[in-house]
């Protein structure tokens, strides 16, 4: 939801010349084929989908992350311009190191403990998102930097989310 609310606004505001209203957002959002296929399926798709249905929705299903992974992967530069280092390095350090911190500490000052703080931790440690990534390259948003970020930071998540596993044992 916050995608598919602040974040298109977000792309409204700096990927176009003018100032996005919230008519132009709307429009956006409404456009949105993530959101127009959750307002299908809250609204037209029974729990139990036909048989038919659900093999058809499974092979589309599959074939979405590799389409994602393959957009992003194609504007991945190993080598960024040296004025990205800095916002790469921010993003990176902020989204694997500050903020699962900041939500351990939260867990550990409310008292919450158990799978539920675990699980906020995790998702809070979580590479950048592929989805994200792919409508800020899609928006000619620093396209290098949205790949580098889903990039790199899939790599080190391999060693920061083992990291914040072991912390909150």
């Amino acid at each position: 939801m916050i995608l598919t609310t602040w974040g298109l606004w977000v792309l409204a505001r700096y990927a176009g010349d003018a100032r996005p209203t919230p008519a132009i957002v709307l429009r956006k959002a409404l456009r949105f084929p993530p959101l127009l296929a959750l307002i299908l399926a809250l609204t037209v798709m029974p729990a139990a989908p036909p048989e038919w249905a659900a093999k058809v929705l499974l092979k589309l299903a599959d074939t979405l992350l590799p389409i994602a992974v393959l957009a992003v992967g194609l504007s991945l530069n190993l080598r960024l311009p040296r004025d990205e280092l800095r916002p790469l390095s921010v993003g990176l350090l902020l989204k694997l190191i500050v903020l699962p911190g900041c939500v351990l500490a939260l867990m550990a000052l409310t008292h919450n403990d158990g799978v539920a703080a675990d699980a906020l931790v995790l998702e809070t440690a979580m590479p950048p998102m592929i989805t994200a990534s792919a409508l800020a390259i899609s928006h000619r948003l620093a396209p290098g930097l949205a790949a580098a970020l889903v990039g790199y930071g899939s790599v080190l998540a391999l060693i920061t989310l083992p990291f914040w596993t072991w912390c909150m044992t």
